[in-house]
């Protein structure tokens, strides 16, 4: 099968399924959402600014945010690699 974009591999059949579905028609396997990656950017860049107005005392709270903004970003960026290989391969 052609893919043009709309599809992934669903990890555990390895079938085609659609980028918007919930979980895989095929096997009923949850389908990872981004949200969980994207609060974690947004609250750790929240905690690096918030923490950057007192930074002698909240450091510790700056390294934390950089960590979680960092992660959550890999995250996501690892996601869409992992899109991009899928539809590769289809191709």
């Amino acid at each position: 099968m052609i893919n043009n974009g709309s599809e992934i591999v669903c990890r555990r059949c390895e079938e085609d399924i659609p980028r918007n579905a919930d979980r895989c028609p095929h096997c009923g396997a949850s389908i990872r959402g981004v949200w969980g990656a994207v609060i974690a950017v947004a609250f750790g860049l929240l905690l690096l600014v918030g923490s950057l107005f007192e930074i002698g005392s909240l450091w510790p709270y700056a390294l934390f945010g950089a960590l979680a903004a960092s992660g959550g970003g890999y995250l996501l960026w690892n996601r869409q690699q992992r899109i991009q290989a899928a539809g590769s391969k289809k191709a």
